[in-house]
């Protein structure tokens, strides 16, 4: 749940050239001079010529990350854009099933539409209630509980308002038997790194982390107890994605988990990193090492080599090539949730996949 005063995910905007330029000279994807002839002249000095291919030669480095930057900028665009669209899509037709069924039932109840509408009630918000999530979201600067109360009031009953309609609509598409086969919107994500859960589980969770965000470590609790219900039907894989430029310690987070993963020890180090509240100084990170049973000289060996490094950048890359942007960022069976989540949110993407499975399931049997 969304709240006021608090920016649920940490994000950056950052373009990594993963590329390395190694030709002798740059071939540009984008619009450049009409004559791109090497060896077109661009130059004389003193009689001596200067050739459009020495200028790219010159130029190869700057113009290699500008590709890099064009690249990434328009993959982000191309992503957003679909994401954008779906999310058109998606409103405008359950607007158009909801107009169908309020037709419908109105006929049935010898009513009006608004007078329909008019009857579903808004639950009640409670102080407890209020109090509850501003504990729940509150952070480091965070303001008073008495500057934001009304806030916190005034959003939970606009989402309580709505989740009543939604459940009288939900009630309405089961009573009139509607089959929505639109879909989500969905990406194609490896679920390649350290991973809990059953293989075959019928959902996948795919989260990009990262170690020194406070967002990933408040969604950490909503995580393991969703992991928990779910523990037979879900697996769940964790993918690097530290945000360096915002925060300077989590690259070394990372390593030190993909070293502990090198002795079978991921989890446990993972699970110390985000339970532990002290900076995430090589010494932290080497105690907590020592905290959950590595053998230190090969832990030592690992984080000082470019093992972790390139497992970690090919998470990044990954994520990047997937429109990510901050974290925490979650991929279930391929749909994109961004940001510390409800648990609810969790549980409703979930029970839809579950469901999505099992009518397939159902439709191979016949």
């Amino acid at each position: 749940m969304r709240i006021p005063f608090a920016v649920l995910a940490c994000t950056v905007f950052a373009v990594t050239a993963h590329a390395a330029a190694t030709g002798p000279e740059f071939s540009p994807a984008g619009p450049m001079p009409a004559d791109g002839s090497p060896s077109r002249v661009v130059a004389t000095v003193a009689g001596q010529p200067i050739t459009f291919g020495k200028l790219l030669r010159r130029a190869h480095s700057e113009l290699q990350h500008q590709q890099d930057v064009y690249d990434t900028r328009r993959r982000q665009l191309d992503i957003d854009y679909a994401r954008a669209q779906q999310a058109t899509l998606r409103a405008k037709l359950d607007a158009l099933i909801g107009s169908r069924l309020l037709m419908l039932e109105a006929t049935a109840q010898h009513t009006s539409e608004l007078k329909l509408l008019a009857g579903v009630k808004d639950p009640p918000v409670t102080d407890s209630e209020v109090r509850a999530l501003y504990d729940a979201r509150r952070m480091p600067d965070t303001p008073p509980f008495d500057q934001v109360k009304e806030q916190i009031r005034q959003g939970l009953e606009k989402e309580k308002a709505q989740q009543a309609l939604d459940d009288y609509y939900r009630t309405l598409r089961v009573k009139y038997g509607v089959v929505d086969d639109f879909g989500p919107l969905r990406q194609q994500v490896a679920a390649v790194g350290p991973s809990l859960g059953p293989a075959d589980a019928p959902v996948t969770v795919v989260e990009f982390g990262d170690y020194q965000c406070p967002f990933c470590h408040h969604l950490e609790p909503t995580l393991e107890s969703v992991l928990k219900q779910y523990s037979h039907q879900v697996r769940f894989v964790f993918r690097n994605f530290p945000l360096t430029e915002i925060h300077p310690e989590a690259m070394h987070a990372a390593e030190a988990a993909m070293c502990a993963a090198q002795q079978g020890k991921f989890w446990p180090m993972h699970d110390a990193i985000y339970a532990d509240s002290a900076p995430l100084s090589d010494s932290s990170l080497r105690a907590l090492a020592k905290q959950i049973g590595l053998d230190s000289q090969k832990f030592e060996k690992c984080v000082r080599s470019e093992v972790p490094v390139k497992a970690i950048d090919a998470d990044v890359q990954a994520g990047e090539n997937l429109g990510v942007e901050a974290t925490p960022t979650l991929f279930i069976d391929g749909r994109y949730i961004n940001g510390d989540v409800p648990r609810e949110q969790l549980v409703s993407v979930i029970e839809d996949e579950l469901k999505i499975k099992a009518g397939r399931k159902l439709t191979a049997s016949r």
